[in-house]
């Protein structure tokens, strides 16, 4: 009778194992399935399919005690290179088919997924020296609104750096424009509020971005499918006080009117973001980069003739009232205006060829902020 008894308990206990191994089986094959499902809502168009998704996290669950940091394709049998990150705390997949995202002056970019408890797809980014400089600068600027999420620099060398941001699947402003891509007034309302909070996250530190523009806008859409907007690569970024002695804005065309007949240490740099920020939002309601950009370029703006840059300012001064006859006189003399007549003109006052008439950030959030 005690050998029975014995024999059954063993039994019941054995079934009981066998039963929480099948259970626990089916849980895990769901989460991994659940994470391989999240990562593709993350990014549709990413080049490893569902399956290969799978099979790499898989992998990666059932080698997570090996020391070995690299995996190669033929190791784990999915196109891609799996490698483990104590930066991240995860493990990467890297290197799979269409990964490029793109490259500028100072870095190449491409897409990985980070693997974790919350997988992510995440844009690598490798940088030369500059990558040091705009790594103190990310992590001052990490967790603010309208700022690209950062996670973390790996510094191979004193020269080469990986720097990782969160990857927006939409790509830039300026890619959508290149793709003939039509913003609404809804959308262009939208993103204005989150470049506004942007640009403050920035100032708020006594930054300067220095590079406004499209390109350095990335686009995602929410939950609502509405676009989310945040700016990026801040190589050129640096505090107000060690501007003195360069333009406020790298590219050309956004650099305010005032850079004429101001000495550059005078200039407030505050307004002329407000201005260069202006001209996005100009671009974006009316589809061209400036009202008046071809009238000055860097060569007439370094020139030494005083006479010269006072004949191009009282050109800018004239063409900006004509631009504004033309583009919304018509809306000032209306009794009712929509929401996007109003931010049309909030446009034309960032534009102001006098600094001190601009609006500031504050005001225009306040407009921005029911959108």
């Amino acid at each position: 009778m005690i050998r029975i008894s014995v024999k059954s308990t063993l039994f019941r206990k054995t079934s009981l194992l066998a039963l929480c191994l099948i259970c626990f089986g089916g849980i895990y094959e769901k989460i991994i399935q659940d994470r391989a499902e999240k990562v593709l809502v993350l990014d549709p168009n990413i080049s490893l399919s569902r399956d290969e998704l799978v099979r790499a996290f898989t992998f990666i669950e059932k080698h997570s005690r090996d020391k070995k940091k690299k995996f190669l394709p033929q190791e784990s049998r999915v196109p891609c290179t799996i490698e483990r990150s104590s930066l991240l705390n995860g493990y990467i997949l890297s290197n799979f088919k269409n990964d490029f995202v793109g490259f500028g002056a100072h870095k190449h970019i491409k897409k990985v997924v980070l693997y974790g408890n919350q997988p992510k797809v995440l844009a690598e980014c490798h940088a030369d020296r500059s990558g040091q400089a705009e790594t103190k600068i990310l992590k001052l600027l990490q967790g603010k609104p309208g700022i690209v999420p950062y996670y973390g620099t790996f510094a191979k060398s004193k020269k080469r750096f990986t720097i990782y941001l969160e990857y927006f699947p939409e790509g830039s402003i300026l890619d959508k424009l290149k793709q003939g891509y039509s913003f609404s007034e809804q959308e262009i309302l939208h993103i204005a509020h989150d470049l506004v909070n942007g640009l403050r996250s920035i100032h708020d530190l006594k930054l300067v971005h220095r590079d406004l523009h499209f390109g350095n806008c990335l686009l995602r859409r929410n939950a609502d499918g509405m676009f989310e907007a945040v700016f990026v690569d801040f190589g050129k970024t640096q505090p107000f006080n060690r501007l003195n002695g360069v333009f406020p804005q790298v590219p050309k065309s956004k650099n305010p009117p005032e850079i004429l007949t101001t000495p550059l240490y005078l200039i407030n740099r505050y307004q002329a973001d407000i201005y260069a920020l202006g001209c996005l939002f100009f671009h974006l309601v009316w589809g061209k980069s400036t009202p008046w950009g071809y009238l000055y370029n860097y060569k007439l703006m370094s020139t030494f003739s005083v006479e010269k840059k006072k004949r191009l300012y009282a050109k800018i001064v004239s063409f900006y009232a004509l631009t504004k006859k033309e583009k919304i006189n018509h809306l000032l003399k209306k009794d009712e205006r929509t929401s996007f007549d109003k931010f049309k003109i909030i446009i034309f006052n960032m534009l102001h060829y006098q600094p001190n008439q601009r609006p500031t950030l504050d005001s225009i959030d306040t407009f921005l902020q029911g959108f």
